[in-house]
């Protein structure tokens, strides 16, 4: 029968248990394998208090940047974008606007970058009209914003006169 000691586990270790945590282990198992990669310490006062002082600051660290995510989700929230679009058919556009398109125009309307993966768009905008769109800033916070898709206005003939005469 083997010993068993106490560890704290100093990161996610699958099947043990996450980070923060105090485990027993067979004594051979944490020496030969957890201590030597350095996933567990010897779960001593002195080790569960800092585990205890770096699991606090990650949780700081984490809040604040929920809090700065909710301020942007909520400084997007109603957020109107307008898309122009070539429209081949009452209000049925050429080719569509997919998520690569809206995130590249939120970046450039809002100054903060945007992924295609965080415009929460099920199937591309085909039609002309205002359309609600999800974004995802984190697993925890999302915001709708509304994208409004208009017809592009092609020149006419005036314009092409007009710009004929000034060259």
């Amino acid at each position: 029968m083997s010993k068993k000691i106490q560890v704290i586990l100093l990161e996610d270790v699958s099947p043990l248990g996450l980070a923060g945590q105090i485990v027993t282990v067979a004594e051979g198992y944490a020496r030969n394998f957890l201590f030597l990669q350095g996933k567990a310490a010897l779960a001593t006062a002195q080790a569960v208090t800092v585990a205890k002082e770096k699991d606090n600051q990650k949780k700081a660290v984490v809040e604040k940047q929920l809090s700065e995510l909710q301020t942007r989700a909520e400084a997007l929230q109603g957020t109107e974008l307008t898309v122009p679009a070539k429209v081949k058919d009452g209000d049925e556009i050429y080719g569509s606007i997919n998520a690569t398109h809206i995130a590249k125009q939120l970046s450039q309307q809002s100054g903060h970058p945007f992924k295609t993966k965080d415009i929460g768009l099920v199937k591309p905008l085909t039609t002309l009209g205002s359309h609600q769109i999800t974004v995802s800033l984190s697993p925890e916070v999302e915001t709708t914003i509304h994208i409004n898709v208009i017809s592009e206005e092609a020149p006419t003939a005036t314009d092409d006169a007009q710009t004929s005469q000034t060259s």
